[in-house]
């Protein structure tokens, strides 16, 4: 951590889950912003956290030193950080002295994955399977409801069709009906992991609340770009995480639920099917080749900050 004299002080320390880590080093962290040489970088998984006042306390230092940036992993939950810090003040019974103003920038969790190259004709040797992935978690994923419908669709298709779902924890209880077609994918590596995803011809996200619509990031829509599999999106979707581009997703209208998608999905062609993941892997490395030089930049921006705070009372 930079903090003994014989180590070297980092210029950048990155909390990669930001709202946890802040807890798990205190006198660290402390000894490293009182050295003043040190820029934290703060991941935001979940901007709603930052309205808890143990959180403010853990962050205020850093905030008032202006040795901190925020980094949120989709558009629409930096604008709900943005809300949440711009608020501080005013609904703070002892209000900072100095309104806070820290960075807050986007950064998509993609990144390069060396995967086998499934082709649309391999994957129609398997048959039509698409997938859902995250924690076994009720509260994430709205389980009940995802089954009633692919026993719905089910029993109205032509065609086999399976689910994977890909995850850890406790298996959500799968009605008679539709156990024949999911199957739990537990235990992956990262490189099998994204493997088996991009295998499916389509990603459901599967939300069970809202906030993932305006206050967290789901993994799941990073996961199908990675991956090269389109997700199933509507326009609210695709609002929230502005990044992913319509032609990288089955688009799912008005008035339609997943499974209406899906069963549009069945009857476009190979070739369809092909282009729209090509779409959804040439979007994912627009963003990877953005995230290089963004990065770039807000690095070599938080170098200048702290050469100018560092250099601040010494003589030219």
């Amino acid at each position: 951590m930079g903090t003994d004299k014989h180590t070297t002080i980092p210029d950048f320390l990155v909390l990669t889950t930001c709202e946890l880590a802040l807890r798990q080093a205190p006198k660290r962290l402390e000894a490293l912003l009182e050295q003043g040489k040190t820029r934290l970088i703060c991941i935001v998984h979940h901007s709603d956290h930052w309205a808890e006042e143990q959180r403010k306390s853990d962050i205020r230092p850093w905030v008032d030193a202006g040795m901190i940036d925020f980094w949120t992993l989709s558009p629409h939950t930096a604008t709900f950080l943005s809300n949440t810090i711009a608020a501080w003040d005013s609904n703070d019974s002892q209000p900072w002295d100095n309104p806070p103003s820290p960075p807050i920038r986007v950064f998509v969790p993609i990144f390069p994955v060396v995967a086998p190259n499934i082709t649309t004709s391999e994957k129609a040797m398997q048959g039509l399977s698409f997938a859902m992935q995250g924690d076994y978690d009720p509260h994430r994923r709205d389980y009940k409801h995802i089954f009633e419908r692919l026993g719905n669709f089910l029993a109205e298709a032509e065609r086999n069709v399976s689910m994977h779902l890909l995850g850890q924890g406790n298996r959500p209880e799968v009605p008679e009906n539709v156990k024949a077609h999911v199957f739990f994918d537990q235990g992956l590596s990262y490189t099998d992991f994204y493997a088996l995803l991009s295998k499916v011809s389509a990603v459901l996200p599967g939300f069970a609340s809202p906030e993932y619509l305006d206050r967290k990031a789901s993994s799941s829509v990073p996961a199908s770009l990675i991956a090269g599999t389109p997700l199933v999106a509507d326009r609210r979707l695709l609002e929230a995480y502005a990044y992913v581009e319509e032609e990288s997703v089955w688009l799912q209208e008005d008035g339609e639920n997943e499974f209406d998608v899906v069963g549009r999905m069945l009857a476009a062609s190979a070739k369809e099917r092909e282009q729209k993941s090509q779409h959804a892997k040439d979007n994912a490395q627009r963003i990877i080749d953005g995230n290089v030089r963004r990065v770039g930049e807000w690095l070599q921006t938080g170098i200048i900050q702290m050469y100018c705070a560092g250099s601040e009372g010494e003589d030219d």
